[in-house]
């Protein structure tokens, strides 16, 4: 506390709880510096943001276990995750996606803005037949800036109809 600054600074009590502790130094009225310690129990936030990290991962390697491309979009059709089976389709590296305009992708770029317009508007767009690139993929997509994961038929590639985009929006949950 030479500095006479604030410190803050992290401690595990004996009792196994997790303490966020600020360190105030203040100068009493005889001229002696005195510190103010507050030690704040951040426990249970510790293992909120332990729980949410891998519930985080969860739901990355499902994503990413995929051999569909999954493709997150914002509003204004940006792209804002992929998995890896969109970059295998795509050619293009995931930190290239990211960012880039969704519908730049399709051999109709104006039929695909108009597919994720409508997700966004009315919540669903189905048969929806949009050509990917030079040729078509089979290609589950969600517009939305959450992920959202879609359940697969028990069949396999080969007997799936032709290839078209599913756009969807994940509504929120209500509490």
């Amino acid at each position: 506390m030479k500095t006479q600054a604030s410190h803050n600074w992290k401690w595990t009590g004996p009792d196994g709880r997790n303490y966020d502790v600020f360190d105030f130094p203040l100068t009493d009225t005889d001229g002696s510096t005195l510190i103010l310690e507050m030690g704040i129990d951040v426990t249970d936030q510790k293992q909120a943001e332990e729980a949410l990290m891998a519930s985080s991962r969860y739901v990355r390697s499902l994503i990413e276990a995929s051999l569909d491309p999954l493709v997150t979009i914002s509003a204004d059709g940006k792209v804002t995750d992929v998995n890896r089976a969109t970059e295998l389709v795509t050619g293009v590296s995931r930190e290239k996606l990211i960012g880039s305009d969704f519908s730049m992708y399709f051999t109709e770029p104006e039929k695909a803005r108009e597919g994720y317009e409508t997700v966004f508007s009315k919540g669903s767009v189905r048969d929806y037949p949009l050509p990917f690139g030079t040729r078509r993929v089979y290609s589950p997509m969600c517009c939305t800036t959450q992920r959202s994961t879609r359940t697969k038929p028990e069949k396999s590639r080969e007997s799936l109809p032709p290839p078209e985009i599913f756009l969807s929006r994940k509504r929120p949950r209500k509490r």
